[in-house]
């Protein structure tokens, strides 16, 4: 069976790749993927399961990164990309092993988060144990969401929104709650931590989102300076009435590019996903899509 690394694990890796680089560190090992998975829903949505706080994991591993992962002198040219670890490699073989052993054709993050529980002396494995994640919960929790590749990824409970009245397709299977996050109402309920430092970009998006043409602001930069955190707080603003009289009724969705990609075997079905989730989304004037991760779109489909 032919095998490859889904959409999400691919940015991930990316994610690692910047780290490394950042710090101009020679290798990319199994922290550095580990922040990696940090930053996709899908493996988020998988630790959650089981308890974890990304928050503190991402803390804890960036601190270990930095701190306890040796850099290379600036005195001294780099002339490469950081490359892969051995245990980064093994790690790959692991999961692959385990995606195969599913009927999957594709390594996804939660085969690498279970793969992990394979090693030995990791930091990262100690810190998963630590906050309280264990492989049987990442199992059951690829088991009910990935099972042979053909089950839909739903999200989290706590992040539905009030969207499936009426959102099923014809096949009955559709649902606009599993790919988008109301995170209007995530700020109603304190589910989303305050914007710092970040007032002057904010102000920009806002200013931009209220042009009558041209309105779609992207936001750019590395891993970890905000760029979700700006989406956030616009969320945070709009539901404290804190913008300007054109923004009063917006509701910022959030879309789950990994549980997009879900499931999907043929090259059409991303394609009809995206109209479907496009068409019930016009209907409601007011409705502002935050794609996070919006690189991951190339090569989708």
């Amino acid at each position: 069976m032919e095998i490859k690394q889904s959409p999400a694990l691919i940015a991930a890796f990316g994610e690692a790749l910047v780290m490394a680089s950042s710090l101009r560190q020679e290798f990319v090992g199994v922290e550095h993927l580990f922040w990696g998975l940090l930053h996709q829903n899908e493996a988020k949505r998988a630790l959650r399961s089981c308890g974890a706080t990304i928050s503190d994991l991402k803390s804890e591993v960036k601190q270990f990164i930095e701190q306890s992962i040796p850099s290379v002198p600036d005195e001294i040219e780099l002339s490469d990309e950081p490359m892969v670890s051995i245990g980064c490699q093994e790690l790959l073989m692991v999961s692959a092993q385990h995606a195969i052993s599913s009927g999957n054709a594709e390594i996804t993050c939660v085969n690498i988060l279970i793969a992990m529980f394979h090693l030995e002396d990791s930091f990262t494995l100690a810190l998963l144990q630590s906050d309280g994640v264990d492989r049987f919960g990442l199992v059951k929790y690829h088991a009910d969401h990935h099972s042979r590749g053909d089950e839909e990824d739903e999200g989290d409970e706590d992040e539905r929104i009030d969207l499936d009245e009426d959102d099923e397709d014809d096949e009955g299977r559709f649902k606009l709650s599993d790919y988008v996050v109301n995170l209007n109402e995530r700020a109603r309920e304190g589910k989303i931590d305050p914007m710092i430092g970040r007032a002057e970009e904010l102000d920009r998006v806002i200013h931009i989102l209220c042009r009558r043409r041209k309105n779609n602001p992207i936001l750019v930069g590395e891993a970890g300076v905000g760029k979700t955190a700006i989406a956030e707080g616009l969320a945070l603003a709009i539901a404290d009435g804190q913008v300007p009289e054109p923004l009063r009724q917006a509701i910022v969705y959030g879309l789950d590019v990994s549980s997009l990609v879900a499931g999907t075997r043929y090259r059409g079905d991303f394609e009809e996903r995206v109209k479907k989730i496009l068409k019930k989304l016009k209907a409601d004037p007011h409705a502002i899509i935050f794609i996070d991760e919006i690189h991951t779109f190339i090569g989708a489909g």
